[in-house]
């Protein structure tokens, strides 16, 4: 005999909050795993080491991610192994990059890596403006990037936010579990003034 469960208005917003932070936080979980793909193909393919950018994981991927994807889309042919060796050099560190870009050319990816590098530019422009007009203060281009793990889920924000399925009193619940991965490198005061702004603006 089946049982019928009955849930007021308050454990059913509970749950469908659960479930909205839950995607939130999967979300950057799949951030950090695409940057130790790519960084880990790239070491096992080409014996150039990143693993140190992997504390900025979840960050990276949010940045790498979409432009990757941006790539398969207007060149399918790209394998994942060049598509890995192209998103590496995207990311804002010197150290090997000229073992990388000359690797680029000698693959015949330098066509495919100009495209790339002109959508990350515009990419970190209009982030940087992005979180200029949320009166966030960025001092430098790495801090900017520490941010990046916001950008897969500003869509799925922006959407529960005019839906009124979350609202401000839900920042600090969703950045316990951003802090609660251990894959974001950015303070838990600075998570919350981020999502507090981004809900006040997206309800206009």
């Amino acid at each position: 005999m089946k049982r019928l469960l009955i849930i007021n208005e308050q454990q059913k917003k509970l749950i469908l909050t659960e479930s909205i932070i839950n995607e939130f936080t999967k979300s950057i979980e799949e951030g950090y795993d695409y940057t130790s793909k790519v960084l880990k193909e790239v070491n096992e393919n080409y014996k150039l080491n990143f693993e140190f950018l992997i504390t900025w994981g979840a960050s990276i991927g949010g940045f790498i991610s979409p432009i990757s994807e941006f790539l398969q889309g207007r060149f399918p042919e790209i394998s994942d192994l060049d598509l890995s060796l192209i998103a590496v050099n995207y990311i804002d560190n010197r150290k090997s990059v000229e073992k990388v870009l000359k690797l680029i050319r000698e693959e015949g990816l330098s066509d495919i890596f100009k495209v790339g590098l002109d959508k990350s530019i515009e990419l970190k422009e209009v982030m940087f403006k992005f979180l200029e007009s949320l009166n966030i203060t960025l001092f430098k281009i790495t801090k900017m990037m520490s941010y990046a793990f916001i950008i897969p889920i500003l869509v799925m924000l922006y959407t529960m936010v005019i839906n009124k399925q979350i609202n401000e009193s839900d920042a600090k619940e969703i950045t316990l579990r951003i802090l609660g991965s251990g894959l974001v490198n950015v303070g838990g005061i600075m998570i919350k003034d981020l999502i507090s702004k981004l809900i006040t603006r997206f309800k206009g």
